[in-house]
């Protein structure tokens, strides 16, 4: 189909400053929840040393509250300063998207191809002429035959151009792909699960996965454990590196409350381009790394978030395959699995497992955990399994 439609004389070469409005507003709306939460009030401890305990839990406060907004400072700098590689091999292929587009009538108001992490991103603010509507997969398609690249989606995308400009975000097909298998259960006589969790793509081929296991079980727990998904989800969206993010959600949880609460989180961001797996750890159980038969064993011996003004994650790294399973479960799994009397330990029982489908995995790991138990389900359960397989 032929479009017949002027383009504007001149085309931005920056990053669409829609996009980066976005980010701004999400992030604005994070600080705002975080400025919530400290104005809660403060709980006050009896006893004669009362005053030299205020005071030094403010000067504690200034010193956190500092660390926060030296680290909005930097992710603000980031945002205002974000530079992509261009060459001249780029710039050719902007001008033949330029082209291509002209003659097929869409009206462009801004448009970038950039290199980002040695893959291919290209944004637009497009409309379409009068009542004209376009499919935004066609589009996709045109670019990979025009760029020799496969390109998907950025989450963001409209699935249609119309007469009002929309932004849009291609980028270079992953590496590598993950299927979810999630199963869980709650403690008997709680009507909520502590455990939250949250699986989730984030920009430039980073995955997320992260467990966090509220103290205690039921309502109280889970209202703690859901607001560290939601936090850490707007956190990581917004830009945050994964320890930052922690950094300041720690802090939260010291200030908030005299009273003793702790949350664990267990974390493994996956690099879809790269291949590449990261755990960050914070007092959350073992966590599994299935390669065939053989497994290796993700241990902690770390402190979960809101025990000290500031905790130290344990940090492991690999590299990913083909075919490749992570296993992140919750102590309750754990502890139900070695109650009973097992013939073999956690991580050999998960090297015999046959299961391709991460589902069924996860399903069998919950399973014979609660029949090792003796059917009995004394803490909140999750198990999450996620395949991952290369993207041919």
């Amino acid at each position: 189909m032929k479009w017949n439609i002027m383009e504007r004389e001149e085309v931005s070469h920056t990053v669409m400053p829609e996009y980066g409005r976005r980010r701004l507003i999400l992030y604005a709306d994070t600080l705002k929840e975080i400025a919530e939460s400290f104005e809660e009030p403060v709980e006050i401890l009896p006893g004669s040393q009362l005053q030299l305990y205020l005071y030094k839990s403010r000067q504690e406060q200034n010193v956190l509250l500092a660390g926060q907004l030296d680290e909005t400072a930097r992710v603000l700098s980031e945002l205002a300063s974000e530079t992509y590689a261009t060459s001249y091999i780029l710039e050719r292929i902007r001008k033949k998207i330029i082209k291509g587009l002209k003659e097929n009538g869409l009206i462009i108001k801004d448009l970038y191809v950039v290199e980002s992490k040695d893959h291919l991103e290209i944004g637009m603010c497009v409309r379409a002429s009068g009542d004209e509507v376009y499919h935004t997969d066609d589009l996709m398609e045109f670019l990979s035959e025009l760029c020799h690249k496969r390109l998907r989606h950025h989450s963001t995308n409209a699935s249609y151009v119309h007469d009002e400009p929309v932004t849009l975000i291609f980028e270079e097909e992953v590496n590598y792909f993950v299927v979810e298998g999630i199963a869980r259960a709650k403690k008997e006589g709680e009507t909520k699960s502590g455990d939250s969790y949250l699986l989730k793509e984030f920009g430039k081929g980073m995955y997320l996965a992260a467990l966090s296991d509220g103290m205690g079980s039921g309502e109280e727990a889970a209202r703690d454990s859901e607001k560290m998904m939601d936090l850490l989800d707007k956190f990581m969206e917004t830009g945050f590196h994964m320890e930052k993010a922690t950094t300041l959600i720690n802090s939260m949880m010291y200030l908030k409350s005299m009273k003793e609460r702790t949350i664990t989180l267990d974390s493994c961001e996956i690099d879809l381009y790269q291949g590449t797996c990261r755990f960050l750890k914070y007092g959350a159980a073992a966590s599994f790394l299935k390669r065939n038969r053989t497994v290796f064993k993700v241990g902690t011996s770390s402190l979960p978030l809101g025990i000290f003004s500031k905790v130290e994650p344990e940090e492991y790294a690999y590299g990913i395959e083909d075919g490749d399973y992570l296993i992140i479960m919750s102590d309750g799994v754990i502890d139900a699995y070695e109650s009973g009397f097992n013939e073999m330990p956690l991580y050999e029982f998960i090297g015999q497992l046959e299961y391709e489908n991460p589902r069924q995995m996860a399903n069998m790991l919950l399973n014979v955990a609660i029949a090792n138990a003796g059917g009995k389900i004394q803490d909140d359960m999750t198990v999450i399994v996620l395949g991952v397989w290369a993207n041919t």
